[in-house]
């Protein structure tokens, strides 16, 4: 009778100990599959915390649901600025970069607004995207750990290619503001142009990352998941690098972990059964059907030559002052800014009108809004963070950054494109605060012996 009371206490204590971590027996079905197939679990308060300001800050990757509108903008803007400045004592040499970044973008608003006459709260607005490099200082704020990021990352990875299927099936019900672009979605094509569509590029290097150093297949299911998102957006020079990237990081990792034949095995299956599918067909002959119709750069009159003729024309006319701080994002929407009388905001509106974007040129379009020094200093601080990358764990971050900026260099805005920067800005700490952990402990080893 003693034995089965201490067993019975013992059960008790064990059920208290499941309450307070937030178990219950019934709910170890979901955790093993969820341990399955690889998605992370977020319980941790912390995990937690970090996913939802994260969502918070992209309006849930701009819901039509879940919109802050221009007043959260500026809230965010000066929630970032104020954490900014919070360090400024401590500044390390890294993140006196981001700081440099935020006075370039600063300079670039005044000059847009001196010059060219434009609206300080609209643009202020406007350029929040690129401010949001910046959140890097609201992260570290938080003071959350790596291992705390890498869940949250884990589970965003899965979250927006997601959302992006979702969109994509339930169109033309809109959920998304994506799913409002006329440009990108017609009759012809559909490649709706998602925020925080990094998160695809992530997944897609993560599981094959993840998969080899792991030895767990599961992990492939992020790959898949990412994939999905980037063929239909059929971006044929991004599907073209990352792909030669992603062969290149299997190689690196195959070699480092001795495991060639089963990645061999495994590669040639996905491969086969991907371009067995309808939709990766489908936008194989939509890609070779754009290349057929010359549109290349071989063609002058392809879109993308045209741009940069008409950009670089109207940057050569307006002086130096335009190559170093640009013209500012052109205000050129009805209730955004816009004023019929600004010469500016209606030269930009009339190229618009011609579906002539600067957002087509990528980073170098870049450099006519917000200045030759910004562009360079946000690849530069893309490309330090993509070095600092060195443990096995992080390779997929080194090759998605790597695979948007040589993508983005004179073909698309995927490196800026809306929600990305606070995608680049999570990173940043991540790896920030993985090193500095890894220091921390090799200090404390070294002090035991």
């Amino acid at each position: 009778m003693v034995e089965i009371a201490e067993l019975h206490k013992k059960k008790i204590k064990y059920y208290k100990n499941q309450v307070k971590i937030g178990e219950f027996p019934f709910m170890s079905f979901t955790s093993l599959i969820q341990e399955k197939i690889g998605i992370p679990s977020i319980k941790a308060k912390k995990d937690l915390l970090i996913t939802i300001i994260f969502l918070v800050l992209t309006d849930f990757f701009n819901s039509l649901f879940f919109q802050t509108g221009s007043i959260g903008a500026i809230i965010k803007f000066c929630c970032i600025t104020y954490c900014m400045l919070s360090y400024v004592k401590v500044y390390t040499k890294f993140e006196f970069k981001i700081v440099l970044l935020y006075i370039l973008l600063v300079v670039s608003c005044l000059h847009s607004i001196i010059v060219y006459k434009q609206n300080p709260y609209h643009l202020i607005v406007q350029t929040l995207e690129y401010f949001s490099l910046c959140s890097f200082f609201l992260f570290k704020k938080l003071n959350v750990s790596s291992q705390s990021i890498l869940k949250s990352l884990k589970f965003l990875m899965i979250l927006m290619p997601l959302c992006y299927i979702f969109q994509w099936l339930m169109y033309p019900t809109p959920f998304f503001a994506a799913a409002l672009d006329e440009e990108c979605i017609n009759d012809i094509e559909f490649r709706m142009r998602f925020a925080c569509t990094m998160l695809s590029y992530l997944a897609f290097f993560f599981g094959i990352n993840y998969f080899i150093i792991k030895n767990k297949i599961h992990y492939l299911f992020y790959t898949i998941l990412g994939f999905i998102p980037i063929i239909i957006m059929g971006f044929r020079s991004l599907i073209a690098i990352n792909i030669t990237l992603l062969l290149i990081m299997t190689f690196i990792l195959v070699v480092k972990k001795k495991r060639f034949l089963r990645t061999a095995i495994i590669f040639t299956l996905l491969l086969g059964a991907g371009f067995q599918t309808p939709l990766v067909q489908t936008k194989v002959a939509e890609m070779i059907e754009r290349n057929n119709n010359a549109e290349t750069f071989s063609n002058k009159d392809y879109v993308r030559n045209i741009a940069f003729y008409v950009y670089s024309d109207y940057a050569i006319s307006q002086g130096s002052l335009h190559f170093l701080f640009g013209g500012g994002k052109p205000l050129i929407f009805e209730g955004a800014g816009y004023d019929a009388s600004n010469k500016y905001q209606n030269i930009m509106k009339q190229i618009h009108s011609q579906r002539i974007y600067w957002g087509d040129l990528g980073l170098i379009g870049l450099c006519f809004i917000i200045g030759i020094p910004a562009v360079i200093l946000i690849t530069f601080i893309c490309l330090i963070c993509a070095y600092q990358c060195k443990n096995n764990e992080h390779l997929f971050i080194r090759f998605t950054l790597l695979g948007l900026i040589l993508g983005s260099g004179i073909t698309t805005s995927e490196l800026y494109r809306n929600g990305n920067f606070y995608c680049i800005a999570l990173l940043l700490y991540y790896i920030y605060k993985y090193n500095k952990e890894q220091q921390e402990n090799n200090l404390i080893i070294q002090q035991k012996f």
